[in-house]
């Protein structure tokens, strides 16, 4: 039973952090094209899913607009080898977490 219980919270607190983080959308990777070009909707769908696992998996997720792009560049350069990304990987949060920053309609 406490087994059970500890289960029901732990997901219950997981999923309480990913809802406060930005889904993925089609306008997200438009953002997302004016910094990259070649950004698209399932490489930043892959950034939020790697940080939600990866990065959640250790601590708190911080949300996106709490750090600006240069921190959030900061802190994926230094963390990304501890949670095991690859660089493709790392590519993804980064550009997940910068755009998710972004306002919408924001081109710079």
């Amino acid at each position: 039973m406490t087994h059970k219980l500890s289960l029901f919270l732990l997901s219950s607190l997981l999923s309480g952090c990913t809802g406060a983080l930005p889904a993925v959308t089609a306008d997200t990777a438009l953002l997302a094209q004016t910094l990259w070009p070649d950004a698209t909707q399932a490489q930043l769908e892959q950034g939020r899913s790697m940080y939600v696992a990866r990065c959640g998996g250790c601590h708190a997720l911080v949300p996106p607009a709490r750090r600006s792009p240069d921190q959030w560049r900061s802190d994926v350069s230094e963390m990304a080898p501890k949670a095991r990304l690859s660089q493709e990987e790392s590519l993804a949060v980064l550009r997940y977490l910068v755009t998710a920053n972004r306002p919408t309609g924001a081109t710079r």
